[in-house]
């Protein structure tokens, strides 16, 4: 799983294994491994290009070569565009001239079907890494991440955040969300994850909240405060990764929970930090 760390909205780097606790299903649970920025990062850009993100795509294709240099020549980057369905450009490549290309003419790109499908679009990205997968390119010791683009509004249509929030915990995907424009988060019961009433009604409001939040992401929601796309692709590569082991016993295809804190000196010493990390798994 992979781990970041900021306090006063900067990220805190240097930490080492022993700087974190991980507890599994609230039983503290031995790591078997660690790494700062040196596992390989996969990321698929997911992008709206519905009539209202018309700006701020103007902003991505404008940033788009700082940003990239972000990332290093191991990390493997994707480009997917999506309205009322998904769309790839781009499968997870090392070839950064041609998603360059596909970045700097986002704007030019011919219109796709009227609608915001967030749910399904998110889950066409997941099922890009499967083939991804299924095609040989598999690497454990790869971070995989989707960065979406998005303004959060439209409807699921018969695809709860508990579906999405599955195949994510599934395939080992955070989620990292630049929310632009009128940002709105769900309230009442909605933002209280109400998955039970969203199947009774067949639809649901967008929150790529609270699924960044589910799975150890970042939430942005201003590009230029918040330091642009490189100062956004460059967070989501700075990142811990923590590995450890499942207990024996842990029952195939059952869900866990994992809390991960700061402890010893590194807790003293960032008494205000923020640790975010995926909130559970499924086990294999």
């Amino acid at each position: 799983m992979d781990v970041q760390v900021t306090e006063k909205d900067r990220v805190v780097r240097g930490l080492s294994a022993s700087s974190f606790a991980l507890f599994d299903n609230g039983v503290p649970a031995a790591i078997t491994g660690f790494g700062e920025e040196s596992d390989p990062v996969d990321l698929l850009m997911l992008l709206d290009v519905s009539g209202s993100m018309t700006s701020y795509l103007y902003e991505v294709s404008r940033a788009a070569g700082v940003a990239l240099e972000e990332l290093t020549p191991e990390d493997r980057v994707g480009v997917m565009i999506f309205s009322k369905q998904g769309k790839l450009l781009n499968p997870l490549t090392k070839n950064r001239p041609d998603v360059l290309t596909t970045l700097r003419s986002l704007t030019r790109l011919p219109g796709m079907a009227a609608g915001t499908a967030i749910n399904a679009s998110i889950m066409d990205a997941v099922q890009g890494f499967k083939d991804d997968a299924a095609a040989g390119n598999y690497d454990p010791r790869r971070r995989r991440a989707i960065l979406i683009l998005t303004d959060n509004w439209g409807l699921n249509y018969k695809m709860p955040d508990r579906v999405v929030l599955r195949s994510l915990h599934e395939e080992n995907i955070s989620l990292h969300a630049i929310v632009v424009g009128r940002v709105q988060k769900p309230k009442g019961k909605w933002a209280e994850a109400d998955d039970d009433l969203a199947e009774e009604l067949d639809f649901s409001p967008a929150n790529v909240f609270r699924l960044a939040e589910d799975t150890g992401g970042d939430i942005f929601t201003n590009l230029t405060k918040d330091g642009g796309l490189a100062e956004i692709v460059g967070r989501i590569r700075t990142r811990y990764s923590l590995y450890f082991k499942p207990p024996a016993d842990a029952a195939p295809g059952s869900y866990r929970k994992i809390e991960v804190k700061l402890a010893g000196e590194a807790e003293r010493a960032h008494r205000k930090a923020v640790v975010r990390a995926r909130a559970g798994y499924f086990t294999k």
